[in-house]
Parts: C-alpha cells; structure tokens; sequence
C-alpha cells in the first residue's frame, strides 16, 4: 500500500478546514426538539391577540393594522415583562390577506413587522406561535381583500395552491430561526354555515351527513397542505414542530351531542416526513355561568374535553396544545364572577398541567394601553394562572398601574378624538369626572364629548390644569347610564398636549382611574397615544442558585415578601452578617445587601423615601453602572464555584488575587482590607436562620476557622460522612468514595 505523506504545513491547512467545515450551522439543519419536548417546555402561554391578527380590507399599513382593535404597538417590554411573570411562550396571531397583492405575495413591510414581533418574544428565551388567522375568519368570502379559508373541499380546491405560496413564503421569512419559532396552519375554520361545536352544527337539523364530511375532509386536506409546503422549504424548516387544527379549533367538550367528538374523531393527523414533530391544536371557552348569570359547574364539561383530548393524544402518539382559552364570556365572567372565574382558571391550568397539555390565555391579562406601560390589568388572573402552574415553585412579578408613575401624550390631527371611557358606566354609581393636565391645554380646541340614550353632549375642557365635571349639571336630562367618554379635538389642525390622569368620581367621593385607550377600529386614524411610564421599583431577579446581590446609591428600598437581605463584614476569618433585613424592612440607599429567597424568579422592590437603617460596619458595596470596584484591599464577588453548582453560593475573588475587577450595574460586592481577607472564597453557610453565614473558607494556604463538615449546599454534619460524595470541611472539599474532582 502507498501511503501519501502531508507536510505539517499541508496537514494543519487540511484540519482548519475541516474544522472550518464542521462549524458551518448555516450547511445543515439544526436538530429540533420533539413536539412533546416543545409542548412541555413552554409550560404557560398567552396571546398577543388584536394585534397582528388585526384586519380591514381598507388598511395595509403595518402600524394602522396593529392599532386598529385600540392595542398600542407591541413594544419588547411588553415581551420582558410577561417573561418575568413565568410565562414561557406567546402566540401571536397574524392576519395576512390586507397585505397579500392579488397574487398572493406578502407585502415585504408586513413580514418585517411579524418578524421584528417574533423577535421580542424569541430575545426573552419565550417560545413564540405564529398562525394565519383571520384569513379563514367566518365571514370569509374570495381572495384578494377578504377572510378566503373555509372548511369546504371547493374551497380548499380554489385556495390550496395560494395557502401553500403563503406558508412557504412564511417559512423561508424565518427558516433559520430556531426550535423556539412553531407554525400553526390555520385558526377556527368553519364550514359553509359557519358552524361551531362540530361541522353542520348550524344546519336546519343542527346536523348535515354530506356537510360534515366535506368540513372535516377539508381540515384534513388543508393540514396536509400546510405540512407539505413548510417541509418542502427545507433547512430547520425540515423540523420545526408545527401545529394542525380540528375543525374550527374544537375541542371535543360536553356529551350533549353525539357529533361533539367528531371534531376530533375525524382528524387526520398529515403525513410528515419528520417524526415526532407534529402538535395537535385546539381551543376551549367553558361556559361558568348560567343564563341567569348564576354560577355554573365546569366539571362535567372539562372531564370530557380533557378525556377526549387524552384519547387523541393516546391513539394518534400526538401532544396538544391549547393555544386558546378562556370562558364563554370572556371578560364579562371575570368581571360578574370574579371568584368562580379564578377557581376555574386555577383548575383549567392545573388539568392542563397534569395532562401534558400547553394552554395559552386568550387575551386578557394585559390589554391595551396597559400593555404600553407595560402592567397587568387583571393581575389576579395572572397569578392564578402562573399559580396552578408553578405551583409556588417560582416568583412572578407582576407589575401593575401603580408600580409606575404615569402620563399621557396625545396627539390628534383633524377632529381627532382619544377615548376615555370604553365600558358604561351607572350614574347610580358615578357622579362626575375629573382630567388633569400637566400645562393648561388650548382653551376651547379640546372637548369632553358624552355618549348616552343615542346621543352626545359636548363641553369644552378650557385653559386649566384641573377640569371636574358634575354629570348632573351637564348632561340634562341627567340618563341612568353613560356608554362613552372621549377627549376630542375640535379643530382641523394638528394638536399636541399631555394629561397627567384622568378620574371617574364615584358618589362616596372616591376616584377611581380612567386609562385612555386609541378608539376602536380606525381605519384612518386621527389621534395616537404615548405613554410615559416610570417605575416605582427596582426589578430584581433571584436565580435557581437562591442569591442575588443589590445596591443603588440613590434608592431606598421596601423588602418584597420572600426575600432576606444582609449586610457583611470579614472578621478573624469570617464572614459575619452585620446587619439582616426581613420583609417589610427598609433598605437605606447607598446599602449593598446580598439577597436570598428559597423562590427562584423576580421580584418588586419598591422604592420608598424612608430611611431605614444602615449597616453599620459592613464591608459591601456597589456601583450604579459597570465600573471598577474600590474601598478595599481585596475584592470579593457573589458567585458559584467555577462548576456554577448550586449550593456554592458565595463571595469569589472577583479577580485574580482579590485584585479590583469590573462590577455590574447595581450590584454590590465585598471590599475587605488585606488583613482580615484569610481566603480566597466563602461560602454562605446559614445566611437566613441566625443571620450569620459562618465562613467554610476555601484556601489551601490560609487558616480555615470552621472545623465541622458541610453539604456542598451548605447544610451542617454531625459527624464526617462515609456516604461517597463531596463534602466541606475545614474550608477544603473532600471527596469520599473515590469519586474524581
């Protein structure tokens, strides 16, 4: 055999190219998760529904689309704070045809637009859904300018090649995005008479054998065609899990007819050429409350929505997804109900959980201009929510109106008008309103304007900083109820002008806040809204390793329930808590703490003007911004070992030596004069019980006070232990059993 010899030259240049090769991710497709992973690991989902999925034949702009259902323009805030809350996926529905040309190409704006969105959910680790939504809403009619999907085979048969153009354009928009981005095909698609609950269900008979068929035939055939073209782009298209739909998105609740299961019992689950990659979709809105508005049960209802569901998963070795949920009457329930709406939104998600089963909440939670801000408006449902799921295995923070410090910029162009109130209201318990402006706006340009019996009264606002009304002595005659309230400008110029709130006054005196919100359905809008929002608090997470460190040269701080807080010093070679701070405490400014709570997750500081009171002796401090750190001799960082294993929490040369190293924004850090810094780490030990987190020094060279024997997550041992692992004695890890370190 003739062997050919490579100079080393030649074989270093062969190898880098090799290597070269092999770290080329755009030649090959990405490995993906399975569908069951997928669904797992978004554990808890919401819907950022009226935005995208948004549509009038009359509007193509991106901007107008977003705003047109009175939602503001998604910004990533919105995205970072229902990160923070727990929740770890977000559906965002897209309505394409206003922005397809008559040839069915997307316009290049319109697919910015959803890219620029996925991305804010993609930027905070979320997974994100993307759809083609109201393309098959219920009206739906013919292409171009109309909903065009419908549950029929002559519908499929006109539109399938036009679907299929549009799910590959879709999928070579995001084809190298990665395993967090999932299709779903289609919303609710519904047969020729619109029928909900199963196909034909609006028929005269509420059943039609030949209708039905033609529905379901059609679901399956258009699963099938979106499956087909999104595989068929190739790349990590090839896997990405994606979900298919039943007919109009059923989910086989109730056992009052025996056509209900037929949505589910009638899918077929497309060919795919990638295994285990397939999601089955469906939503679920209960009915919890009886016509005459008493409380209804859900059991019976959701046992055998979640049994059928099982059976389907079962049988087809498919996982589900909710990727809507609610109630039958969405917000009406949890404003009538509002206790039996959490206890079914509590069990919903915990039947979710225990069946495998993601389920995403239709749009509530944050709406409107609440989400510009960003804050939950219906908080308590939110905590339900991430309750059932976590099960106070996480700490979710969940900011609200007044966690912020709050005005409006409105701005309007011929007679632009910005809307105050949106739901009725009873004169019984209103009496009047109350706008309050920063600056006195212009005279008689702005207007209140009132809705009520059919008709509307308007007065002018005037040059002042504060404008109280008394119903009563303007609207006359005085109307039991008031259906709407907006600020409208009324002139044909361009206006600007900020409002610092604006109040309702209830008949004991009290106030109770407006929010403003953009007027629904403009199509040609004349006013916009921006929100300037401060926070009232500093926003702190606690990782999985249970500490943090905190300082701000300028805030004083409130301790959140959950959370400890102490101050250190070194002292003969230990690391002695100066000063602990139990909820409820004061943080003075200028106090660098390090933090600990046995609940991973973020929480809310509240700023406050008080004192509190300050550690005295304690060697911690801090930087506002990334700077370098002073006032020792050796510097100490909170850290885990070089492993990052969970129960080595403790302060780290920051810097070879203890030299100074650079510091992050509001964190604090340990600055020790030479003669009492003896090691090179210390790990906290008891840094709750006893408020003294005695050192187990971690030097090979210096003395090590702390003679007994620890758990590497820093619980004391009676005596040395025999059973093989690492343990902490004497500032050293010791392995028992042989094990290599």
């Amino acid at each position: 055999m003739r062997h050919t010899f490579l100079s080393p030259l030649t074989r270093l240049a062969t190898a880098l190219l090799i290597a070269a090769m092999l770290c080329l991710p755009t030649l090959r497709a990405q490995t993906f998760e399975t569908a069951t992973e997928a669904v797992t690991n978004m554990k808890v989902g919401w819907n950022l529904g009226n935005t995208l999925d948004s549509h009038s034949a009359s509007v193509s702009d991106p901007a107008i689309t977003e705003k047109l259902r009175s939602q503001p323009l998604t910004q990533p805030a919105l995205m970072q704070m229902l990160s923070e809350a727990g929740f770890g996926a977000v559906r965002v529905p897209v309505t394409w045809y206003p922005h397809m040309d008559a040839s069915g190409n997307v316009d290049a704006a319109w697919m910015a637009r959803v890219k620029e969105v996925v991305d804010y959910v993609l930027d905070q680790g979320m997974y994100c859904i993307i759809n083609v939504h109201h393309d098959g809403h219920y009206e739906g009619s013919t292409f171009p300018g109309n909903p065009w999907i419908k549950a029929t085979m002559a519908n499929w048969t006109d539109n399938h090649a036009r679907f299929e153009s549009l799910w590959t354009q879709i999928a070579n928009a995001f084809i190298e995005y990665d395993e967090r981005l999932i299709f779903e095909g289609y919303n609710e698609l519904l047969d020729s008479y619109n029928s909900w609950n199963y196909a034909s269900y609006a028929c005269e008979d509420k059943y039609d054998a030949e209708v039905a068929a033609d529905a379901y035939a059609a679901i399956n055939a258009y699963a099938q065609s979106f499956v087909t073209a999104v595989r068929a782009t190739g790349g990590n298209n090839a896997q990405r899990n994606l979900i298919v739909k039943t007919y109009a998105s059923c989910a086989a609740r109730g056992t009052w007819s025996a056509y209900i299961t037929h949505p589910l019992s009638k899918m077929v689950m497309p060919t795919d050429a990638a295994e285990d990659h397939l999601i089955l979709g469906v939503h679920a809105y209960p009915r919890i409350v009886e016509d005459n508005g008493n409380p209804r049960s859900w059991d019976a209802d959701l046992n055998s929505q979640f049994n059928n569901l099982n059976i389907f998963k079962t049988t087809n070795n498919v996982p589900v997804v909710l990727t809507e949920w609610g109630t039958q009457n969405g917000d009406n329930d949890y404003k009538a109900v509002r206790s039996h709406f959490l206890d079914f939104a509590a069990d919903f998600i915990t039947r979710c959980k225990d069946a495998g089963i993601a389920a995403f909440y239709w749009m509530g939670l944050t709406d409107r201009t609440f989400r510009a801000m960003p804050a939950f408006n219906q908080p308590d449902l939110a905590e339900t929510i991430l309750d059932a799921y976590y099960d106070g295995s996480y700490a979710s923070l969940l900011p609200v109106r007044d966690d912020y410090d709050i005005s409006y910029a409105f701005t309007y162009k011929r007679y632009g008008q910005v809307v105050l109130l949106h739901d009725s209201i009873s004169l019984s318990d209103y009496t009047g309103i109350e706008v309050n402006f920063p600056t006195k706006p212009g005279g008689t340009r702005f207007r209140l304007t009132f809705y009520y019996n059919g008709t509307t009264t308007e007065v002018g606002v005037g040059a002042v900083t504060t404008r109280t009304f008394n119903f009563s002595e303007i609207l006359s005659p005085t109307p039991d109820k008031i259906a709407s309230i907006t600020l409208k400008q009324n002139t044909t110029a361009s206006a600007a002008f900020n409002v610092s709130s604006i109040y309702l006054i209830k008949t004991d005196g009290t106030k109770e806040e407006l929010i403003p919100t953009l007027p629904y359905n403009d199509t040609d809008p004349k006013s916009d809204i921006a929100v300037n929002a401060t926070p009232r608090f500093a926003n702190v997470r606690i990782s999985a390793a249970q500490f943090a460190s905190l300082y701000y040269s300028d805030k004083a701080f409130v301790i959140p329930s959950g959370i400890g807080a102490f101050a250190y010093k070194l002292e003969g070679g230990r690391l002695v808590c100066v000063k602990p701070y139990d909820a409820g405490d004061i943080l003075p400014q200028a106090t660098g703490v390090i933090l600990y709570s046995e609940t991973p997750g973020h929480y809310k500081f509240p700023y406050t003007t008080e004192a509190g009171e300050a550690p005295v002796g304690s060697m911690m401090r801090g930087t506002d911004t990334e700077t370098t750190t002073t006032g020792g001799d050796i510097y100490y960082k909170l850290s885990l070992n070089r492993n990052n294993d969970l129960g080595t929490a403790g302060f780290y040369y920051g810097a070879p030596s203890g030299a100074a190293f650079t510091n992050g924004a509001h964190k604090a850090y340990l600055a020790a004069p030479a003669s009492s810094a003896l090691t090179s780490r210390y790990y906290f030990v008891d840094a709750i019980d006893g408020g003294l987190a005695t050192a187990i020094a971690s030097s090979l060279t210096a003395p090590h006070p702390a003679a007994g024997w620890y758990t590497l997550d820093g619980r004391a041992l009676s005596a040395p232990h025999t059973t093989p692992g690492i343990y902490i004695t004497r500032g050293r890890k010791v392995i028992i059993g042989g094990a290599h370190h």
